[in-house]
This record gives structure tokens, C-alpha cells and sequence, in this order.
């Protein structure tokens, strides 16, 4: 049993393999990779307006940062998602869950950060920390919402949305 526990991180450990696959691309090709993505949205919003390709590129231009931080924000989440669903079998508090999720989140931020700083042309960034750990909030704040609608579900004896309108009525 406690195998099968066990195997509930192999989700997480293939998503954090992915970060630092990610993280690991020298800067130049980083670059490259979210400012073809920042022209590819541009090109996608922007089709059929006559814009030039000069000003779809100062666009994409401008896109790109947000774009990554939009990506940290995303890595994490998911990360997040994973590790809570690998932390609750071992811990049944939903609040001690949530707190080691974080706190596994951001020691895996740090982490991320430091091999950052090793990469050719890459830097290790705070603001990056702080956008990676506001992901798996996200994420988390989206897990206790679902259990509060679960439970409030529950305690109204699973009515549906008809038959709750007329209660109210």
C-alpha cells in the first residue's frame, strides 16, 4: 500500500523534471521560444487588421514579459496541483496539505532560481520566486473553493439548483 501511496509523486516528479528542462535552455533560446509565442498570440488577436509585421512585432515585443511571468504563474499551479494530490495521502488535514504544498513549492522555486543562476545568460530572480509560489497559491485557493462547494453541497443534502430556487422562494 505504501507503494501505490508512493507512485502519487511520480506526477509531480515528471512536472518538476519539465520546469527544469525549461529552465535549464540558455537564454537566447528561452528567448526565442516566448517571443514566437508572444508573435503567434499577436498574429492570432490581430488577424485580418491590416497590421504591419513591424508593429505585430513591437507588440509581441511588449507581450513577451508578461507572458513569461504568466508562465511561471502556470508552472506552478500545476506543480501545485500534483504535489497536494501527492502530500494528502500522507496528511489528512487539508490545511497541513495545503501548507506543505507551499511550502514544497517554494523550496522547489528556490531550487529552480539557483540552477537558474547557473545556465549561460540566466539569472536567478526574486520576483520569479514570488510569481512561481503565487501560482501554487492560485492553484490552492482553487483546491479550497472546490472542497467549501463540496461541502456545502453536502451539507444541503445535494439538491439540485431547481430544487434549491424553490426553497428560496
Amino acid at each position: 500500500m505504501r507503494l501505490v501511496n508512493g507512485l502519487r509523486f511520480i506526477p509531480a516528479l515528471v512536472w518538476m523534471t519539465v520546469i527544469y528542462w525549461l529552465s535549464d535552455k540558455p537564454a537566447p533560446e528561452s528567448s526565442m521560444e516566448s517571443e514566437g509565442l508572444a508573435m503567434r498570440i499577436v498574429k492570432l488577436i490581430t488577424e485580418n487588421s491590416g497590421l504591419s509585421e513591424a508593429d505585430q512585432m513591437e507588440r509581441a515585443l511588449y507581450l513577451e514579459p508578461y507572458i513569461r511571468d504568466m508562465a511561471h504563474v502556470l508552472e506552478y499551479a500545476i506543480l501545485a496541483v500534483f504535489i497536494y494530490i501527492a502530500v494528502k495521502v500522507f496528511v489528512s488535514d487539508f490545511r497541513k496539505a495545503v501548507i506543505w504544498t507551499v511550502v514544497i513549492c517554494f523550496l522547489y522555486s528556490c531550487t529552480d532560481e539557483w540552477h537558474q543562476y547557473h545556465v549561460p545568460g540566466r539569472a536567478a530572480q526574486v520576483v520569479d520566486i514570488v510569481l512561481d509560489t503565487s501560482g501554487a497559491v492560485i492553484a490552492l485557493l482553487v483546491l479550497a473553493a472546490k472542497q467549501i462547494l463540496k461541502k456545502r453541497r453536502a451539507a444541503e443534502g445535494g439538491m439540485d439548483e431547481d430544487n434549491r430556487q424553490k426553497e428560496i422562494a
